[in-house]
């Protein structure tokens, strides 16, 4: 089996921004980054399941898929919504196939036009995002979905005879947990610096060492929400992090899954099989500064004021307590608790250098051709003609609608409430909540 490590976001690495003049004159812009994603070869596959490939990452997956040749015929789609995505519903994404309930997609009859008995490839890219959540008695809202369901994923793909899965995870599951009240002789605190690579023994072993019981904020929409809300206080523009656009982690499922294939059929490179790989867009990290300056200049109306990190701490931890206790419920405000402070206020370089080498070094070849440039002005590019409807529930909304559930919130807990009396997914997901998997990857 083949395990993608990434940091799944519509924004991401280098801009080499530093002040309003050095950005210029953004004329010929768009032409300078239309970046092209070459994906190899085709028809390596009899058929693929991806799992949640109705929402961000998998609906990316779905389009490379697609370009590399495959037929929509012999794509599955297994997710609890059908997709709200223009580019899905249309041209030849729109012939593959949207399987709800899936409690039983796994085991449907594929069509016998087109298909034959190469294998079957499984991509799994579904996770509950609680990234605010750290205390030990609400870590079953996670696990039942990241852990449990991912291991009903495992024995349903072993049951239909998948010869590949390759899951998605976030890099984040290696971030350390960092103290950030500090005594008078303290200057920062101990985890300010991470470099994050395929070292397992980075990885913490202890629950209080993790950033929160999820691992990971859910930096895969928090640009796109910053373009979304327009007024987005900050508190730590100085912090430096290495992202991935998800042009380039959907390319590095697909160059993972041809390394494990050709291995399959008796190929000489080394055995990568059920290992993972972290990847990062191509150049240097960039600062958030960097990123706050692109956006307001791509979309004047984008502000990003700044506030005291001491200030925004002290308040996290008092909607802890309120979050804990059940006296604030449904609004947007539960999303600032400490957790998420242990990875965005901390400086995150991810080294991808091994999953760069060449698949005769044991890498998978992977070279993203997206800088975070690029990412960030074509996550503008797709807001100002479409919009992104998880963009509406990212990263967390200090104006005064933020004390109100989202709407586009309370229309997914609604179907996702009328999905499960008309057909429980308890088969696959374990006892999830299933509103959580819904606003996953």
């Amino acid at each position: 089996m083949g395990w993608t490590v990434g940091k799944s976001a519509d924004h991401l690495p280098y801009l080499g921004v530093q002040s309003a003049e050095s950005v210029g004159k953004w004329d010929g812009l768009w032409e300078s980054l239309q970046t092209t994603f070459h994906i190899w070869e085709s028809s390596l596959q009899t058929a693929f399941h991806i799992w949640q490939a109705a929402g961000f990452l998998g609906g990316w997956i779905i389009l490379q898929l697609l370009q590399r040749g495959e037929d929509p015929k012999r794509i599955r789609v297994l997710d609890i919504r059908l997709p709200s995505r223009v580019d899905l519903r249309t041209g030849r994404a729109q012939h593959a196939t949207f399987l709800r309930p899936i409690s039983d997609a796994f085991w449907a009859p594929w069509p016998e036009e087109g298909t034959n008995d190469e294998g079957i490839t499984v991509f799994h890219s579904a996770a509950t995002i609680r990234y605010c959540e750290r205390i030990p008695a609400l870590f079953s809202r996670s696990t039942d979905v990241n852990y449990e369901g991912t291991k009903n994923v495992i024995m349903a793909s072993k049951d239909i005879g998948a010869s590949i899965l390759v899951y998605t995870s976030s890099t984040a599951i290696a971030v350390r947990r960092s103290r950030f009240w500090l005594w008078p002789w303290e200057t920062r605190p101990q985890f300010f610096v991470q470099v994050i690579n395929d070292d397992d023994s980075l990885i913490p072993k202890y629950h209080e060492h993790f950033c929160s019981n999820y691992a990971a904020p859910g930096g895969d929409i928090v640009c796109g929400s910053y373009l979304v809300r327009k007024f987005n206080p900050t508190w730590f523009k100085n912090i430096l992090q290495s992202y991935v656009y998800v042009e380039n982690c959907a390319l590095a499922h697909l160059c993972h899954e041809q390394r494990l294939i050709k291995l399959e059929k008796g190929g000489a490179n080394p055995d990568i099989g059920g290992q993972a790989f972290t990847i990062t867009d191509t150049g240097p990290p960039c600062t958030v500064a960097d990123v706050c300056l692109s956006l307001s200049t791509l979309d004047s109306a984008c502000k990003f004021p700044n506030c005291s990190p001491t200030l925004m701490l002290s308040l996290a931890h008092v909607i802890e307590v309120l979050y804990v206790s059940k006296t604030l419920l449904s609004t947007d405000l539960i999303k600032l608790q400490p957790s998420p402070f242990a990875a965005s206020n901390v400086h995150l370089i991810v080294d991808d250098t091994r999953a760069r080498l060449s698949p005769s070094d044991g890498g998978l070849g992977y070279n993203g051709p997206c800088t975070t440039l690029q990412g960030i002005c074509k996550t503008a590019d797709a807001h100002c003609k479409a919009g992104e409807e998880r963009s509406q529930t990212g990263g967390i909304d200090l104006h005064r609608k933020a004390w109100r559930m989202p709407k586009c919130l309370g229309k997914v807990q609604k179907s996702v409430e009328e999905q499960r009396v008309k057909s429980p997914i308890t088969t696959l997901m374990g006892d999830a909540e299933a509103a959580g998997s819904v606003l996953s990857g």
